[in-house]
């Protein structure tokens, strides 16, 4: 028997992430624990590099590393070679000062600063590590792991072959809401929205409208055929870790 340790939306958090896996009594040494972890695993927290080096010391046939919008927001930075607005606002800025060594305020005023702190990121060997790793979704038995939801599809298209961008932006369990948008067979184990919004809206739990409204509740949503898992750790301080028991093929 496998286990398999369901985490997403880590965000930097490194203290919050091995507290959730602690609890859940995941063992780094142990064969049988598989970590997964559904995208987004740095930008707004402290410990960025932190994350990446407990990531990448766990053997490649042991975690499931899922591509998060986050992973493609810092990719576009290395490609595009200079800060959007929105780059402030999703804080990739924050990983990048991080990974680099480099305060944001000199790559935001010398130019050649910026281009060196993104040469430095790019090539940073723990991040070239883990985004080998990383992937569109993952499927075993009766579960399918991504980051916001499976991609919208019509007819009898493929949602594998689906364009896995958009989907990562998103919202798991309000695209759940529409039975057209599940899959009959499978549970989809999503990240990306924080799950206060589908138990303030779906589930009745607090204020209607009001997602961080008292009492918000940011433990995993689980329902039929979906388990979300985004605690909004930024908010909340709440990394959720979901156990899955999995039988050895």
């Amino acid at each position: 028997m496998k286990t398999l340790f369901c985490i997403a939306d880590v965000h930097s958090f490194y203290d919050e992430m091995m507290k959730a896996l602690n609890e859940a009594e995941f063992d780094l040494n142990n064969e049988n624990h598989i970590l997964v972890h559904c995208g987004d695993l740095l930008d707004r927290g402290p410990k960025a590099l932190d994350c990446l080096k407990f990531i990448n010391s766990i053997p490649d046939n042991r975690k499931i590393l899922i591509r998060g919008n986050h992973e493609d927001l810092l990719e576009e930075v290395f490609n595009r070679g200079y800060f959007g607005s929105h780059d402030l606002h999703n804080m990739t800025t924050d990983t990048v000062e991080q990974l680099s060594g480099i305060p944001i305020k000199d790559m935001l005023n010398h130019e050649l600063t910026l281009f060196a702190a993104l040469d430095k990121v790019k090539n940073h060997p723990e991040w070239i590590k883990y985004s080998k790793c990383l992937r569109d979704f993952y499927e075993i038995d009766s579960y399918v792991f991504v980051h916001g939801w499976i991609p919208i599809v019509y007819d009898n298209e493929d949602w594998r072959t689906g364009n896995w961008s958009e989907a990562r932006w998103q919202n798991g369990m309000k695209l759940w809401g529409y039975s057209n948008y599940r899959l009959k067979d499978k549970t989809i184990v999503c990240g990306h929205y924080h799950t206060s919004w589908g138990h303030s809206r779906l589930h009745n739990y607090g204020s209607e409208f009001d997602d961080f409204g008292d009492p918000a509740y940011f433990g995993p949503f689980v329902d039929d055929k979906i388990i979300a898992l985004d605690g909004c750790t930024a908010y909340s301080n709440i990394v959720n870790c979901y156990k899955i028991d999995i039988k050895d093929n």
